[in-house]
C-alpha cells in the first residue's frame, strides 16, 4: 500500500501513512516488504487456519497495530474469528446492508445533529 484510500469520512494528511509507519520503525519500504513477506510465509505454514490468503494492507495495518512487531503480530488471536463461520456469515449479511434514503425523515432534522439533512461531516485526521 502505497497511499491511503480515499475515504469519504476521514481525510488524510499527504504524509499521514510515512509518519506511522515511522514510528514503529517501518518507514523503510524494504523493511515493510520483508516484514509483510515473512508474515506471509508464516501464515501459509499454518495447517490449522482456514483462510491463508490475506490482503497485504490488512497484514502491514496488524503489525502497525502489533506497535511494529511481527512476533506480537503472530500471537493475535485474529484469525480464529476471522476464518470461523459465523464470522463469514457476518461478513457477507454486512455486505447486503444498505439503507433507503428516501424513508429518511428529513424534516426532524434540527441543530442536535450538527449537519445538513442527509448529509455527513467529514472528520480530519491529523
Amino acid at each position: 500500500m502505497d497511499q491511503l484510500p480515499l475515504n469519504p469520512v476521514l481525510k488524510f494528511n499527504p504524509n499521514q501513512l510515512y509518519e506511522v509507519r515511522k514510528l514503529f520503525g517501518l518507514e523503510d519500504k524494504d523493511k515493510l516488504k520483508q516484514a509483510i513477506d515473512q508474515f506471509e510465509d508464516w501464515i501459509k505454514k499454518q495447517n490449522h487456519f482456514d483462510v491463508t490468503d490475506f490482503d497485504r494492507g490488512f497484514l502491514e495495518r496488524l503489525i502497525i497495530f502489533s506497535k511494529g512487531s511481527l512476533e506480537r503480530a503472530k500471537q493475535h488471536d485474529f484469525y480464529k474469528e476471522l476464518c470461523s463461520d459465523s464470522h463469514i456469515d457476518c461478513m457477507k449479511f454486512m455486505e447486503k446492508a444498505t439503507t433507503n434514503e428516501s424513508r429518511r425523515l428529513t424534516s426532524t432534522f434540527n441543530d442536535q445533529y450538527y449537519a445538513m439533512p442527509g448529509s455527513f461531516r467529514t472528520l480530519c485526521v491529523d
